[in-house]
């Protein structure tokens, strides 16, 4: 068994196996890694990858807009939905007449509706 710390968390972790591919093992596991690395990366690396992404070469490249995937395309559950006839709007309409609903309670609505999906969480000042 081997024990090491971790480069990017500093935290112990074990390896059962004492191999060479172990001794070279410098993070606890992927995430790490990754986040040592993108923390880590000179900015020339940055700019060639970026330009490495342009044009043809980005994966998106040539991609409609009307594409079923697109994130401007997403069905969101909320938005999704039958249309109300204009009776039953009247009816809901002067059943909520002077209903008067807490500021504390509009947040959890909101809240509620942001965790899912069906807001997008803006930051307000």
């Amino acid at each position: 068994m081997l024990e090491k710390i971790c480069e990017h968390c500093n935290n112990k972790f074990i390896l059962l196996k004492t191999g060479k591919k172990e001794q070279a093992r410098r993070f606890c596991g992927p995430i790490c890694s990754r986040r040592w690395s993108a923390n880590n990366r000179s900015e020339t690396w940055k700019q060639k990858a970026s330009l490495a992404k342009q044009g043809e070469n980005n994966p998106m490249f040539g991609v409609r807009q009307t594409n079923t995937n697109s994130l401007a395309n997403l069905n969101r559950k909320g938005m999704a939905g039958k249309s109300q006839t204009e009776e039953s709007n009247r009816k809901r309409s002067i059943a909520l007449t002077g209903r008067e609903v807490k500021p504390e309670s509009i947040k959890k609505m909101i809240q509620t509706k942001i965790d899912k999906g069906i807001f997008l969480e803006t930051r307000r000042s």
